[in-house]
């Protein structure tokens, strides 16, 4: 199984070219540059370039043109840099005599963190009563927290399972 490939950021180089009448490439020089030896990258690809020259009736022309190298910032593996931080959990208002059927005393709930700040409940599993589910969904809805960043900076979703201990 392949690692999960994420696509920060594209960039460009733009280089100002001339490709000559013999074929050969001429003068190359910079518009717009990257650093991190990118825009040598660029230019040494466009030395490589092979081409037929422009003709005019059967002449063949010196043209100078702009050319764009493209270049993408790739990450594999977990996209994720820094994990979601859980500020605040409130605690929910359980019904009494709220233990589940099987005896078991901690509700877990599946929780979505978003970017923008919100929690997404997922379905509570469990023999748990409707009302122990819906105060356990409210609380765990109510959740503040801090989103998890991926490597190229931005705020994205994370999953995570809030317990709550009924007493």
């Amino acid at each position: 199984m392949h690692s999960p490939v994420l696509e920060c950021k594209t960039d460009v180089v733009l280089l100002r070219i001339q490709f000559l009448a013999s074929g050969k490439i001429g003068d190359i020089s910079v518009i717009k540059g990257l650093p991190n030896g990118l825009t040598e990258k660029a230019i040494e690809a466009a030395r490589k370039i092979s081409f037929e020259p422009k003709k005019v009736n059967g002449v063949p022309q010196d043209v100078t043109r702009q050319i764009e190298y493209t270049f993408r910032e790739y990450y594999e593996g977990d996209p994720i840099r820094t994990r979601a931080l859980i500020v605040v959990v409130p605690d929910p208002k359980f019904p009494p005599n709220s233990i589940g059927v099987s005896g078991v005393k901690t509700i877990n709930v599946p929780v979505t963190l978003l970017p923008n700040g919100k929690a997404e409940i997922g379905e509570i599993k469990g023999d748990w009563p409707k009302e122990v589910k819906d105060a356990a969904a409210k609380a765990a809805s109510k959740i503040t927290f801090k989103p998890a960043i991926n490597k190229c900076g931005q705020a994205v979703k994370e999953t995570t399972i809030i317990n709550y201990e009924i007493k």
